[in-house]
């Protein structure tokens, strides 16, 4: 009972320092509360703090055992699976190892249990790897009870790795307290898999409430909303933020923020600038105001009164949080800092990137899948979103050259694809041979899908099954079958078989056309997938007919006995809405 009158407490204090800001009523469960109370010194890079966590048990299953992850003990050495995956440590990381120790762990009601914690890998059991532990607990924990946990733990930052750590001056803190894991009710199981190379995150949303103490010439970015930015007496600034029905908190600290401030219809758009990136500030916010726009209208409601954008100076450390997200080296080479010189205006790349990581405030933000296990659920989506958005925004064209050549928003990485075709998109993250097949069955090859049900159904059609499925599963934990239920739902037909051989095998596929006779003609698929095409055929007499093939047969053929003029020419797919065929060049006679 104590344990439940202290959430109770919590949540209601929360209230009430938020109640200008915030919703009075609940968008998601809140199973997972944090109040967090941290110092940060930068020249150690060490982070001392307080956690506290009022979890709920939101299943109808009795609990033995918490689970957690501590992800920043991927950075402990080169023995976890994270650098074991990797397959080399960055040099500037030996001897500069980062973690997340736990000094004590307490129960609400003041039992130590630290000498309880136990490491454990329940993935690959490589001992060596302390990202998750488990927590026996002294009395299980029925159904729909609470209770709060009290940890105090230390955290090392890195150098810049991976969407966190530090760079010169720049800060980037994410993933760095002890974090519960997801208890999936309706498969009675903890969800909790290790820190991998090629991972995400997941998590329940909840209340958080986190207070940063650090010297006072740097300026802090955070999820969530400042409550109060208090002054100490030797040197220090505190800040507090809180933020509800969330799923997590990161936040950024650098001397040489310069914070952007604009008001967008019902936006607060809180841009942390670095100096070389002036040049293309309005550029950002244009990018973060049209994805606000079209996200609102194509998926729904952005419910937070803020977000927050970080201009950050790796590439690899661009990355989307709750009401808050990175973006930076903008010139899209992937070298490791931001180039100074100013991104030409015939470059999109800054604005395809802040579009792609403010989608993720729908796509896994809000709609908050398993992102180590089933990542091109929001990937994907986002990568899809992000095109659609772009498009409307500023057309077609990615980079002009001056050359004449151009790249188009569509094509962006279709050429890894096409070279490596065969990448399973429902694998476990760290299943993927390689991270460039993880990013092409993760984010490209879905996206292209994706483009090509648009096309194919046109947007009327397939716009409802992005939006009812965003509409009945944000603040939830969706997984791909509910998208491909909401699929057959909204377009009336049975997608299933389609849909599972496209995101669970390897197959490729490829249209050919003939023979072609005066009447007739015959048309190949090469490859193992199923997908519907229509056909385009143009006779003597200029007179066209399209028929529509389902292409589940290795070839079809078709019979114009009542034409009076010969078969002139045939396309395949004239409306180009198959965009992850293999090759296009064959779909044309003669």
């Amino acid at each position: 009972m104590r344990w439940i009158l202290l959430l109770c407490l919590a949540v209601n204090l929360f209230s009430l320092n938020c109640q200008q800001k915030q919703p009075s009523e609940p968008l998601s469960d809140r199973i997972a509360n944090y109040t967090i109370d941290c110092s940060f010194s930068p020249t150690t890079k060490l982070i001392t703090a307080t956690e506290t966590l009022r979890w709920r048990n939101a299943s109808d299953d009795t609990l033995s055992e918490l689970l957690f992850h501590t992800y920043m003990n991927a950075f402990q050495n080169e023995k976890s699976t994270y650098w074991r995956e990797a397959g080399e440590v960055p040099d500037e990381l030996i001897g500069n190892w980062g973690y997340c120790r736990i000094k004590r762990l307490s129960l609400g009601s003041g039992e130590d249990l630290t000498g309880t914690i136990k490491f454990v890998q329940p993935d690959d059991k490589n001992r060596h790897d302390q990202t998750v532990f488990a927590l026996p607990l002294p009395q299980e924990l029925l159904p729909d009870s609470s209770l709060s946990i009290i940890i105090e733990f230390e955290t090392r930052l890195p150098p810049l790795m991976e969407r966190t750590g530090f760079i010169d001056d720049f800060f980037m803190v994410a993933q760095w307290f002890p974090k519960i894991a997801v208890y999936e009710k309706y498969r009675h199981r903890w969800s909790c898999s290790q820190y991998h190379y090629n991972s995400e995150f997941f998590a329940d949303f909840g209340v958080y409430d986190v207070t940063i103490t650090l010297p006072e010439e740097y300026i802090v970015a955070a999820s969530g909303l400042l409550q109060e930015e208090t002054g100490l007496a030797d040197g220090l600034t505190k800040w507090r933020f809180a933020i509800a029905d969330v799923h997590d908190f990161a936040w950024s600290a650098d001397k040489r923020f310069r914070k952007v401030a604009t008001r967008y219809k019902d936006l607060d758009i809180l841009l942390y600038l670095r100096p070389q990136t002036e040049p293309i500030r309005d550029r950002i916010l244009s990018a973060a105001q049209h994805t606000y726009d079209f996200c609102t209208e194509y998926l729904g409601e952005y419910p937070y009164p803020q977000v927050s954008i970080v201009d950050t100076p790796v590439f690899a450390s661009v990355m989307e949080y709750n009401t808050m997200f990175l973006t930076g080296n903008f010139d899209g080479s992937g070298a490791s800092h931001a180039r100074v010189t100013p991104v030409p205006p015939n470059n999109k790349f800054p604005e395809r990137l802040t579009i792609h990581e403010f989608a993720h405030s729908w796509w896994y933000g809000m709609v908050a899948n398993d992102e180590a296990k089933e990542a091109w659920l929001d990937e994907g989506l986002a990568e899809f979103t992000t095109v659609k958005a772009f498009e409307r925004a500023y057309g077609e064209t990615l980079f002009a050259h001056e050359n004449g050549d151009s790249v188009s928003i569509r094509d962006y990485r279709k050429v890894d694809f096409l070279l490596n075709p065969t990448p399973v998109i429902a694998r476990k993250s760290w299943e993927h041979a390689s991270h460039k097949d993880y990013y092409i069955a993760s984010y490209v090859k879905p996206r292209l899908i994706l483009q090509s049900y648009d096309k194919y159904y046109g947007h009327e059609r397939w716009q409802p099954v992005m939006q009812t499925f965003f509409q009945r599963w944000r603040f939830k934990h969706p997984i791909a079958r509910n998208f491909v239920d909401i699929a057959r739902e909204m377009t009336g037909h049975n997608l299933r078989n389609e849909l599972q051989q496209l995101l669970q095998t390897p197959g490729v596929i490829d249209f050919t056309i003939g023979p072609v006779q005066e009447k007739s003609l015959k048309i190949r698929k090469w490859g193992a997938l199923d997908f519907p095409v229509w056909i385009e055929v143009w006779f003597g007499d200029g007179t066209r007919v399209l028929k529509r093939w389902d292409g589940q047969k290795p070839y079809a053929t078709f019979y114009f006995p009542s034409k009076d003029t010969r078969i002139a020419r045939v396309r395949i797919d004239p409306h180009d809405a198959i965009q992850f065929e293999l090759d296009e060049s064959n779909n044309e006679w003669p």
